[in-house]
């Protein structure tokens, strides 16, 4: 018989935050696209559901990708390193890098559906064989700068509501002995590894 310990998942509730905010912003992109583009192709309001269902799946597959270094980052560091003020700047600067890049992708898909109605698709992978003209049109044609401070502001803001996620009484020191078991990281859509004792060596 196996005892999951709640306080092993603490230092995991920073990829439970991030995982969050990426669904929130995938069904966000989505509702837009289907009010910019959809409503006047004649996309039905009832279909709207269906696309947010389809697309929370989607982007569960995909936030696991994109989270499952910090998870396992989280899995194999020890309390002593992890819960230290140097690595959770790192971990908030991180997260503030993460969060913006995922929101500038959110305002890029919307000009790129604008451009060639579609999401983002083969055609954006060619485009990166031309990086230095594409660039300079790009800059051009977009209000590059905007979307960016835009995306920062989010970025910041959306720290500033997980900032207890670094404050000090998040930093409870554990013995990483009692972590060494540490399996099953629970992220939306997979199972890491996370901290389960047999009670049989207790």
């Amino acid at each position: 018989m196996f005892l999951l310990e709640p306080s092993a998942l603490r230092r995991y509730r920073l990829v439970f935050a991030l995982a969050a905010a990426c669904l929130a912003i995938g069904a966000v992109l989505r509702v837009v696209l289907w009010w910019r583009f959809g409503v006047p192709a004649g996309v039905s309001a009832l279909m709207l559901p269906a696309i947010l269902a389809g697309g929370l799946l989607n982007d569960l597959f995909e936030s696991t990708y994109l989270l499952a270094p910090l998870a396992l980052y989280a899995t194999l560091l020890p309390d002593r390193w992890y819960h230290s003020g140097r690595n959770q700047w790192l971990l908030a600067f991180g997260s503030w890098l993460t969060l913006c890049f995922i929101a500038f992708l959110a305002f890029a898909e919307v000009y790129f559906f604008e451009e060639f109605d579609a999401r983002f698709n083969l055609v954006a992978f060619d485009y990166l064989a031309y990086p230095t003209e594409v660039a300079g049109d790009v800059w051009q044609e977009y209000p590059v700068v905007r979307v960016a401070l835009m995306s920062a502001f989010f970025a910041t803001v959306v720290l500033w509501r997980i900032r207890h996620l670094f404050s000090p009484s998040a930093r409870r020191a554990q013995h990483w002995q009692s972590d060494c078991g540490r399996c099953c990281c629970i992220h939306p859509c997979c199972w890491l590894r996370s901290s389960i004792r047999p009670t049989c060596y207790r």
